[in-house]
């Protein structure tokens, strides 16, 4: 993401706050779009903070992306992100 890029560029390390507001983004605007591909790519974010970065989710991380999931109605995602926060 070119957020991340500007960081790196600063001598910036991103931090779950950073990370979870990337990922609330787009999670909310596949809420308001009602498009399935914004999950999809907030979820390639959580990802990447985990395998990349070795950062850890916080709550307010996967809310985001619970909420947003629910909202569109796919509540079989919602649930996996509820067990995989607990």
């Amino acid at each position: 993401s070119r957020w991340f890029d500007e960081m790196q560029r600063l001598g910036l390390r991103p931090t779950v706050e950073t990370w979870s507001a990337l990922i609330n983004a787009r999670a909310k605007r596949g809420k308001t779009t009602r498009d399935q591909r914004q999950i999809v790519e907030a979820e390639r974010l959580l990802e990447s903070m985990l395998k990349e970065e070795g950062i850890e989710p916080n709550a307010i991380t996967f809310n985001s992306l619970i909420d947003s999931c629910a909202q569109l109605g796919d509540v079989e995602r919602a649930n996996r992100w509820f067990d995989e926060m607990q």
